[in-house]
Formats: structure tokens, C-alpha cells, sequence
């Protein structure tokens, strides 16, 4: 099987969800014994994860230099291949009697975007799609949101293929750490966010749980992860609710330093609207860490039916329930169990096995 991948993800990311799941196919493809692979990317790449990789074993096509808004309207030789599958969506010149593979991962522009920003992207989706033999889809809720956009296409050729979660999170068996201390905290002292502050992440929720009585009262800070600097908008929020002492927020985390932080916060909250994945989530669970989080899209699913505690992302008052609930020993236990067991559904080596079996399918369904 001649596999054609291309790594433009790679140059509009720094790291980011996407970069993850695609150099985990990538490594997957490796694997393969009866693949050949051929990567076609550019040669000034500054992506984390491709910088990880090493490409011992694959074919590299370099793509011609040029601004990066124009590469995105490229379109890939097909160079004889059986198979192809664009990191983002970029078709083929001509497609011939290659099999083309498109992997969506949520429907947050289509939902959330604006007018210019929605138009932009379903461009470039649309395009993709058009050549598109088979679909991935990162979670059931992303598959049932695409055959909603898309029923024409081919309920049989939309496959599910479940992003996976590092081994590097796991349950630390040390009882204290010298980044928490670095950062001025301690064990079970304070609440994790991770993730950008969007509308679809509800974060929101997170401004009412500062206000409430129980959250002043507990003496717990929060950390936030990632998501970019604070604004100004936010500071002055701070600064009303007088939280300045309570509230860190870090950038720049490596995944080493993130595991550490699962392990010993009190909790993790991810009040999110909507998710295509929500990589978050599970990396806690794999890590043994209590979640405080939504019943809604793609959640759900990885949280299992088993979760003891999650709620409604459009009711305040189930959420501060959630809340005071999981304030309970017994219960955040529970849900570390049940959610280290629940982690155990998702690895990379099973998404990269399953991207290959779409392959072979793709190839067989004439």
C-alpha cells in the first residue's frame, strides 16, 4: 500500500490537538510492514512534534517555498499513491485512481465562527470533501454532527477513529513536588483548567464558580493552562472579584510539567459547550484526576457511562451541584477509578491501527 500523507499541519501549528493525533499516525504508518509512505512537507517546519520525529523510513517530498496562506490553496501531486490523507485539506491536483482520506475534527466553525472566519474554513473543508473516499472522525458526536452537514455522503465510508492519549500521564506515586512548589502551590490545593477561554468552553462557568460562596470558601486557587495571555478585559475581572492571589495562570507547560499538575489538583474543570475530542479530559483521566465537567458532545463519550458526576453546560445550578458534590473525598475518588479504568478505551497505537484499517478499506471498496 503506497501511502501519500501530508504534513502542512505542521507549519500552521506550533503544537496544538491536531499536531498530536497526525504524528501519532505518522508513527503509526512506520509500524507498517507492507506500507510505503511518502511525506510531502515543507523544510522550515518549527512544529514540536515534527521535530520529535524521526523520519527514518519514510519517502520526503519537499514542498516548494512560498507564503503560507498560498500553500493552503495548494494542490498535492498524487505521485502514484493508493492512498492519501492531508493533515489539513488539501486535495489532490488529480485525484486518478488514488483513494482520498479527510479526517474532521469538530464543527466549532460551522456552530461558533464568524461570518468571514466560517466562510474561510467550509472553503477549504468543502474542497477536501469533494474528493473524499472516506472520512474520519475524531469522536461519534463529530460523525453525527457531519452526516447533520453532510447527508449525502456515505454513511458507510464515515468511520470513527478515537484520538488516543500519551503514556507520559499516569498516576505519580510521590506525595509532593518541586514544581508545586516552584508555583506556590500544594497537594489538592488548587482547581486545573487547560485550553483556551472561548465561548465553546464555557469558561463562564468558571467566573461564577470564582464568585460563589463555595469557591471563596475553600481557600483552593486556580490554575489556568495554556489559552494564551490574560486580557485586559479578564485582569479587571480579576481584580473586581479580587481573586488576584487565587488565579495563576502558566504558558510554555511541557507535557511532564502538565501530568504533575493532573496528579494533584483537586480538580479538573472543563464546563465546555462543545468538543469534537476534548483531549483534556482524557489526559486527566489517564493522570487520576477528578473532573468537573459537562454531559454535553463528544464529553460524554469519554467520560463513559459510568462518570459519577457531570452536568448540563446551560445550567448554573446543576454545575455548582456537580461542584459541591465532587468537594466530597469519596466522590472524586470515584471518578479517579472509574476515569483511570475509562482511559484504558483510548491509545495511539489504537488510533494509528484503526487509521490504517480505514486505509485498507478505502482500497477494497471499489
Amino acid at each position: 500500500m503506497k501511502i501519500l500523507l501530508d504534513n502542512f499541519i505542521f507549519d500552521l501549528q506550533y503544537a496544538g490537538g491536531i499536531s498530536k493525533v497526525w504524528y501519532n499516525i505518522l508513527l503509526g504508518t512506520k509500524k507498517c510492514s507492507t506500507c510505503t509512505v511518502t511525506i510531502f512537507e515543507s523544510d522550515n517546519s518549527k512544529n514540536l512534534f515534527r521535530g520529535e520525529l524521526t523520519m527514518k523510513g519514510f519517502d520526503i517530498i519537499m514542498e516548494r517555498r512560498a507564503p503560507l496562506l498560498l500553500r493552503k490553496f495548494k494542490r498535492v501531486d498524487n505521485l502514484g499513491s493508493d492512498i492519501y490523507h492531508s493533515s489539513y485539506f488539501r486535495p489532490l491536483k488529480a485525484k486518478s485512481s488514488t483513494k482520498v482520506v479527510v479526517t474532521v475534527h469538530d464543527f466549532i466553525y460551522e456552530k461558533y465562527a464568524g461570518a468571514l472566519a466560517r466562510y474561510i474554513h467550509l472553503y477549504f473543508k468543502n474542497r477536501a470533501l469533494k474528493q473524499a473516499d472516506a472520512v474520519i472522525c475524531v469522536s461519534h458526536h463529530t460523525r453525527e454532527d457531519f452526516l447533520k452537514y453532510y447527508p449525502k455522503f456515505p454513511k458507510n465510508q464515515v468511520y470513527v477513529v478515537h484520538n488516543g492519549v500519551d503514556d507520559l500521564f499516569r498516576p505519580l506515586n510521590v506525595s509532593n513536588n518541586s514544581l508545586l512548589v516552584e508555583f506556590g502551590l500544594d497537594v489538592n490545593t488548587f482547581l486545573l483548567y487547560v485550553g483556551n477561554r472561548g465561548y465553546a468552553k464555557n469558561f463562564d462557568f468558571i467566573w461564577k464558580l470564582l464568585k460563589s460562596k463555595n469557591f471563596i470558601e475553600s481557600n483552593l486557587k486556580l490554575v489556568c493552562v495554556g489559552g494564551g495571555s490574560v486580557t485586559k478585559a479578564e485582569q479587571r475581572r480579576i481584580e473586581e472579584l479580587e481573586l488576584v492571589d487565587r488565579i495563576v495562570f502558566l504558558k510554555d507547560i511541557t507535557s511532564f510539567q502538565l501530568n504533575i499538575l493532573y496528579n494533584y489538583a483537586f480538580l479538573l474543570l472543563f464546563p465546555s459547550i462543545y468538543e469534537g475530542f476534548g483531549i483534556p479530559v482524557l489526559e486527566a483521566m489517564r493522570a487520576g484526576c477528578p473532573i468537573w465537567s459537562t454531559n454535553s458532545s463528544s464529553v460524554k463519550e469519554l467520560l463513559g457511562p459510568d462518570y459519577p458526576v457531570s452536568f448540563s453546560p446551560h445550567s448554573w445550578e446543576e454545575a455548582l451541584t456537580a461542584f459541591v458534590r465532587l468537594s466530597s473525598k469519596d466522590l472524586r475518588e470515584k471518578a479517579r477509578q472509574i476515569g483511570l479504568v475509562q482511559s484504558l478505551n483510548f491509545s495511539w497505537e489504537k488510533c494509528a491501527k484503526q487509521t490504517l484499517e480505514v486505509y485498507r478499506k478505502s482500497l477494497n471498496d471499489e
